[in-house]
């Protein structure tokens, strides 16, 4: 997905409407509606996907596998291969603390109303934690031990 950078163009979204977000001390642009964190500073390149990311115990927060050379998401696939050097899992807010006004618009809610209870504006940074502290481990044990069975019905 490419945002155009051109103020006044017809049909462009413009990156200084968007919410932005502190990925470990890289600009992000919040892009609700394609489900992506991207990289203020190449708004083209691949950014973090947010599909199909595991979800904090509490609900408020995504947890995602981060390779900061690239800035980009990696699937947990590629945890069972072996990440690359430098990789770390990373929590984004969810969607109603990233962008609460394009999930007012997109679920047909009352933005004012979503807005007082989720304020648009805040400071929004991701967090690094440990990789033993994520949901990951887990999810991994249970795609080896689905594998495992798969591979004994075969």
């Amino acid at each position: 997905m490419k945002i155009n950078n051109r103020k006044g163009s017809e049909g462009c979204l413009l990156d200084d409407l968007r919410p932005r977000i502190d990925v470990l001390g890289e600009t992000f642009i919040v892009a609700w509606e394609a489900r992506k964190l991207l990289a203020a500073e190449n708004t083209s390149g691949p950014g973090i996907v947010l599909f199909n990311l595991p979800l904090t115990e509490d609900g408020k927060s995504y947890q995602c596998i981060y390779d900061p050379v690239n800035k980009k998401s990696l699937d947990i696939i590629c945890a069972r291969k072996g990440l690359p050097k430098g990789a770390v899992v990373i929590e984004i807010p969810n969607e109603l603390t990233l962008d609460p006004k394009s999930v007012a618009r997109e679920m047909g809610l009352n933005a004012a109303e979503l807005l007082k209870v989720y304020p648009a504006g805040k400071v929004l940074k991701a967090k690094a934690i440990l990789w033993e502290e994520s949901r990951f481990p887990a999810l991994l044990k249970k795609m080896n031990s689905l594998s495992i069975k798969k591979n004994k019905l075969r």
